[in-house]
């Protein structure tokens, strides 16, 4: 996969893959980790991950420890104008507006799973990429 250095904000979705146990997110996260880039992720994913009905008992523990090894960004009045044209460029929802603005202002590649995602923010200047 050769070395990822960089600043990388994760999207939901490749969080809940990685506790899932998905191969490429696991491997490609776990790559990242060890080449020393720096990962976070928007305050919205971390809510989105702790509301999910499907939680069972111990799933906030293990949530919790996947989240102690990343950097997590709050939203604030900033990221509010950026949020905005993202979501009126790219047609998305306001989660994914305000992650990838978070992603933008950071200078971060933002990873997702989400192609249909990725499709609406090439109108964008938002750095993504697929995994």
């Amino acid at each position: 996969m050769g070395s990822h250095l960089g600043v990388y904000l994760l999207d939901t979705n490749i969080l809940i893959l990685y506790l899932a146990d998905d191969p490429a997110v696991v491997s490609f996260v776990d790559e990242l980790r060890a080449n020393k880039a720096w990962l976070s992720v928007s305050v919205i994913s971390v809510v989105e991950l702790f509301s999910s009905r499907a939680l069972q008992e111990g799933d906030e523990i293990i949530i919790q420890r996947l989240l102690d090894g990343l950097e997590i960004v709050s939203v604030n009045s900033t990221l509010a104008h950026p949020a905005a044209i993202i979501r009126r460029t790219a047609g998305v929802t306001l989660g994914d507006a305000v992650i990838a603005a978070t992603a933008q202002a950071r200078h971060a590649t933002f990873v997702t799973r989400d192609r249909d995602l990725v499709k609406k923010l090439k109108r964008t200047d938002v750095k993504t990429m697929v995994v």
